[in-house]
């Protein structure tokens, strides 16, 4: 439902005006470096003639959701393996063409071409703008998040998928 939905977005706006994301990611028994490997490789084919821009993002452990996350049996992942994580996304993103850039992240991938980047992003809105936005940093969000403001027009306890590390239904009652 949501690789058909960015398909159609992109070719409606295009393909310079919408941004991938691949997070959280996290490593656990059924989540490994493999599998996270050959999943963004898979995505990076499917959704690269319709994006110019892929964001990746490490899962936060926030307070809300710690009792939840215990049930993905979530295995502390050393910085190598972020590192070997990131050469491979960093190589997969070439290949197809697409700027990489992080979230949020504390880790510098500058030597591997993934520089930090946001997912409200300011040159990008005034790119599609055609003029210069004054913009400021979201001040609600994570300190290394660079975000512009801006309103969300989603809501709390609102996605069906159920997923245990989202922050946004710490109150679902199907999980």
């Amino acid at each position: 439902m949501i690789i058909p939905a960015f398909k159609q977005l992109a070719r409606k706006i295009g393909p310079g005006k919408i941004i991938w994301r691949y997070d959280p990611i996290f490593i656990s028994a059924k989540y490994t470096l493999s599998y996270h490997i050959e999943k963004f490789a898979s995505l990076a084919k499917t959704l690269s003639p319709y994006t110019k821009k892929c964001i990746v993002s490490f899962l936060d452990l926030y307070a809300k959701i710690a009792t939840k996350m215990q049930k993905l049996n979530i295995k502390k992942v050393s910085n190598e393996e972020i590192f070997t994580l990131m050469r491979y996304y960093a190589v997969i993103s070439k290949e197809y063409g697409l700027v990489l850039e992080t979230c949020a992240e504390l880790w510098d991938f500058a030597t591997l071409g993934i520089v930090h980047g946001s997912c409200i992003d300011k040159e990008l809105l005034t790119q599609i703008c055609g003029k210069e936005l004054n913009l400021i940093k979201d001040k609600t969000q994570r300190p290394l998040c660079g975000c512009m403001a801006s309103v969300d027009i989603g809501s709390y306890n609102s996605c069906a998928n159920g997923c245990l590390y989202c922050y946004a239904n710490g109150n679902f009652k199907n999980l």
